[in-house]
């Protein structure tokens, strides 16, 4: 959302020239993805060729309002990593979590449990029995951030 001040300009000229002028136009107001919080820029009026405007330059007062949320995605199979010669059998309960994340409602409402990494480490693991770990996640943008992981630990048992 952008304001101005003062939202309307004075021209003058000939009459030719100014009979049908119905708005002004400013120089361009900088903004690209990199800015994230409101900011206020002084912007110069376009020139228009033999017409003067009062004033030259007007205040923008530049609101930036984020589209963010937050969405649970169900059931996301959570995976072993493993040394690559083990001779153990490994299963975990739970085998699936629930991980909430939160960003840009535009990537959040096209996530799917593909795009997101559940694991437990169990490179180290070279001994039958059972362990609990932790559950680790993570994501393939860099836009979302996890919120939360249900279950935050998971016991994994090695025959």
């Amino acid at each position: 959302k952008t304001s101005i001040f003062p939202n309307e300009v004075m021209i003058s000229g000939p009459k030719s020239k100014i009979k049908d002028i119905k708005e002004v136009y400013t120089s361009p107001i900088p903004l690209d993805n990199t800015i994230q919080d409101n900011f206020k820029y002084t912007a110069k009026i376009k020139p228009i060729a033999d017409v003067a405007t009062v004033p030259s330059e007007v205040s923008c007062e530049i609101i930036i309002a984020r589209n963010f949320s937050k969405r649970v995605i169900t059931k996301v199979p959570i995976q072993i990593l493993l040394q690559k010669n083990t001779n153990l059998d490994f299963s975990m309960s739970p085998a699936v979590a629930d991980v909430e994340v939160s960003g840009p409602s535009r990537i959040i409402h096209f996530l799917t449990a593909n795009d997101i990494d559940v694991f437990v480490n169990a490179a180290n693991i070279t001994k039958p029995g059972e362990y609990v770990l932790n559950v680790r996640c993570a994501l393939r943008s860099n836009e979302v951030k996890i919120a939360s992981v249900t279950p935050i630990q998971l016991t994994l048992t090695a025959r």
